[in-house]
């Protein structure tokens, strides 16, 4: 879909990240107003703190769901 094959380290943006797993709409939420502009920051960020960044960006409980998990298969793909 991305065109970088199957690698899911290809993609270089929190935005594109955001809009690969459906939360785009959180984008500049999550990147200008929370500061995780990079997706080093995101990796190195540990579970408390991306619950963390959904409760702070208003993230419904499904979508605070959907950040943890593809958030775990960040941390999962190094």
């Amino acid at each position: 879909i991305h065109g970088h094959g199957s690698n899911s380290n290809a993609v270089e943006s929190v935005g594109s990240w955001l809009e690969a797993i459906g939360l785009a709409r959180y984008s500049t939420a999550i990147t200008d107003e929370e500061g995780y502009d990079t997706m080093q920051f995101l990796r190195d960020a540990d579970r408390p703190d991306i619950e963390e960044l959904a409760a702070k960006v208003g993230m419904r409980r499904p979508h605070a769901k959907t950040l943890v998990k593809a958030w775990e298969r960040l941390q999962r793909v190094e």
